[in-house]
């Protein structure tokens, strides 16, 4: 991703609105397929990299594979997100997997040697949270939901407001959000009203060629005009571009 990926002017614009921002949630707005998910790792990855970078010149030594400030996931509801938590299936498990799975385990075990009962769930719960806190850039791919009917997205809304709402007034380094929304669903719900909307706009054709380019070294087996005539066709939605080349 740090190496291929071509960065829209609006992925851009939130990398350096991030240097800046403290607590602040911004929406990245898209048609489906326009390349959200792919700008939110892409924001992932860049942090990753940046971390590193300061980290081998402090320590002067390679970065372990822990302890950075960043998350990023696929919003799922409590019991999926516990779940693949627990196995290790979670977007986020490479980011605080393995010390979520051990600090369940710890807590079980002190609880069991105090005779005293808990709620897994609520367990379960209160450490994820711990885990957010510290976290400074909290990375969210929503679902595409049905343009219909609106009262499952309504729900998912909910949960992150509160999510973003307890970390902002809670965690030490008040973390930034930045929610990845369908444009068609950017309506009608006041968690809207509190983010700073950027939109995700459709890449121009040359800039599609370009990834691909970037991708594979060169236009084979194909032609740069075959190409250009497929990124204009697709116009400009990565992933009816990919769909086409397929």
């Amino acid at each position: 991703m740090n190496y291929y990926y071509v960065w829209p002017k609006a992925v851009l614009k939130i990398l350096n609105r991030l240097n800046s921002v403290q607590g602040g949630v911004i929406g990245l707005v898209g048609f489906q397929g326009v390349g959200k998910s792919s700008a939110l790792r892409a924001l992932y990855e860049a942090r990753i990299l940046k971390a590193e970078e300061e980290r081998r010149v402090t320590t002067r030594q390679e970065a372990a594979d822990a302890d950075f400030d960043v998350v990023y996931f696929k919003w799922r509801r409590e019991s999926e997100l516990f779940r693949a938590l627990g196995d290790g299936t979670h977007e986020a498990s490479r980011d605080v997997g393995i010390e979520y799975s051990k600090m369940i385990d710890d807590e079980l075990l002190k609880l069991k040697i105090r005779h005293v009962r808990v709620d897994p769930k609520n367990l379960r719960q209160i450490i994820w949270l711990q885990l957010l806190r510290k976290k400074r850039l909290i990375l969210i791919d929503t679902p595409d939901y049905s343009k219909t009917d609106r009262r499952l997205m309504a729900k998912d809304l909910q949960e992150i407001y509160w999510l973003w709402n307890t970390l902002t007034q809670t965690a030490d380094a008040r973390p930034n959000f930045i929610i990845a929304i369908q444009k068609e669903m950017f309506r009608d719900h006041y968690f809207f009203d509190k983010m700073e909307k950027i939109e995700l706009q459709p890449l121009e054709p040359k800039q599609l060629l370009d990834a691909y380019i970037l991708a594979f070294g060169r236009a084979e087996p194909f032609t740069s005009e075959a190409l250009l005539e497929l990124a204009t066709m697709s116009r400009g939605i990565f992933r009816r571009f990919l769909r086409y080349i397929h």
